[in-house]
């Protein structure tokens, strides 16, 4: 049997060194009072203040009442502060979440509560194989491949490297009592699938799997910390402002380093990971395969003279004004207002009835200056109109096609010239949020 007293300890001295205060999270659970009962024999030689947190989810009833029990007589036993707190899964849980998603939220929303330096979970080596093989299936890449982490924030796995075999050889050891969760037995639940099934059978071809695991997992954390270092160096090197990087670094760089800096820098603006899809759209958009990129929860990336930004769309409507005036006026207005040149046409120059609509598939023109001609779709995104706003744009034909477009100006057709009498000028008012 592996001295798990010792791999504790070891790990308090990597990962934390020397701790003033330790929560356990304490489900009742052998993994937890396994945790529980090291650290009770350890808080002496340390130095750290010791406690616990026992959540209980409301999901089992008089089972989740007999576990909180549990853990409060342990506690008593062992003369350790102990903490219960109740949350309410089925009711408080978002639409579309999951259980297992919900009762994670709340629990950490606890743990944030929490006024202590460090909160130790029982996860271990077992947990952290099973986590490697939820996300293989879910093809997260190298960060996901590396299990469960040894330290996030506040938070520490002083038992990763330790088996749950380990576990239960040091509970039969020192004579431990621990509750078992009824729904860790259910195959309902995707971790449980690959713990009660897949995990033996990957056992009957390599009975050492758990130790095998935890070898190769210390290895790719390995490699992931160095391409993470090197991916902060680069974030350093390419950013401008909060929402945009420069380019030119992020383009001469591997693409592995890239897909890292993009990953974390749309996280930092959103508040979610981009999934593989998303990644591969934004390198193309580096490197000029695509305009732009949209994202999710209304947020797109772009790039403009050379940086790339991710920007929030805008939530909007367009409405148009229209006005007939004199050539003169309108050279006279012109010497106040440049941008009136791009929002106006030769009134007698349209054929037949003008119409004032968005954009439809077949939609083409040719702006004024330009000498070609171009789908209205790629002439918006060159006007640094936003994905959301491109169907929303105003743009206004006459029986011959598209006479004008929001930001891209006229068409050649209906060019104002030296023979120009009269001028439509278009006025674009744009409403925010329900304000303008």
């Amino acid at each position: 049997m592996k001295n798990i007293k010792n791999n504790v300890e070891n790990a308090i001295f990597r990962l934390c060194n020397k701790p003033e205060s330790i929560c356990v999270a304490l489900s009742g659970g052998a993994d937890s009072v396994c945790l529980l009962h090291i650290l009770s024999t350890l808080k002496k030689s340390f130095g750290f203040e010791l406690s616990a947190v026992h959540i209980n989810h409301n999901i089992r009833g008089e089972e989740a009442k007999r576990d909180a029990d549990f853990c409060v007589d342990l506690c008593q036993e062992l003369n350790i502060p102990l903490k219960v707190a109740e949350v309410s899964v089925l009711t408080e849980a978002n639409k579309g979440e999951s259980i297992e998603l919900a009762a994670r939220r709340l629990r950490y929303e606890v743990f944030d509560g929490l006024d202590v330096q460090y909160i130790a979970t029982a996860h271990n080596a077992d947990d952290s194989l099973e986590t490697f093989l939820i996300n293989f299936c879910r093809g997260t890449g190298l960060k996901g491949l590396t299990g469960i982490p040894d330290v996030r924030g506040k938070f520490i796995r002083l038992l990763n490297e330790c088996s749950k075999k380990d576990i239960l050889d040091y509970i039969k050891q020192n004579n431990l009592q621990y509750v078992t969760d009824s729904t860790n037995l259910s195959n309902e639940y995707t971790r449980n699938k690959i713990r009660n099934n897949v995990i033996p059978l990957l056992k009957e071809i390599s009975p050492e799997l758990v130790s095998v695991s935890v070898r190769n997992l210390n290895l790719l954390k390995n490699d992931n910390d160095f391409l993470e270092q090197q991916a902060n160096e680069l974030l350093t090197q390419s950013f401008k402002e909060p929402n945009s990087l420069k380019v030119q670094p992020l383009i001469t760089a591997h693409s592995a380093l890239t897909a890292r800096v993009l990953t974390d820098f749309v996280y930092g603006i959103t508040k979610r990971y981009p999934d593989n899809l998303h990644i591969n759209l934004m390198l193309d958009l580096l490197n000029k395969k695509v305009n732009s990129v949209e994202l999710f929860g209304g947020f797109y990336a772009k790039v403009s003279k050379g940086y790339f930004y991710v920007l929030k769309d805008e939530a909007c409507d367009f409405s148009v004004e229209t006005e007939v005036i004199s050539k003169e006026k309108f050279v006279n207005d012109l010497k106040i207002n440049k941008l009136l040149l791009k929002n106006a046409i030769d009134y007698d120059k349209i054929v037949g009835k003008l119409v004032i609509r968005t954009r439809m598939a077949e939609d083409r023109m040719s702006p004024v200056g330009r000498g070609l001609s171009k789908p209205v779709r790629r002439l918006q995104a060159e006007a640094d109109i936003s994905v959301n706003l491109r169907d929303k744009s105003p743009v206004v034909a006459d029986d011959r096609g598209i006479v004008w477009c929001y930001k891209v100006g006229a068409d050649q057709k209906v060019k104002i010239d030296e023979q120009t009498k009269k001028v439509l000028v278009f006025k674009v008012l744009k409403t925010v949020n329900g304000g303008q």
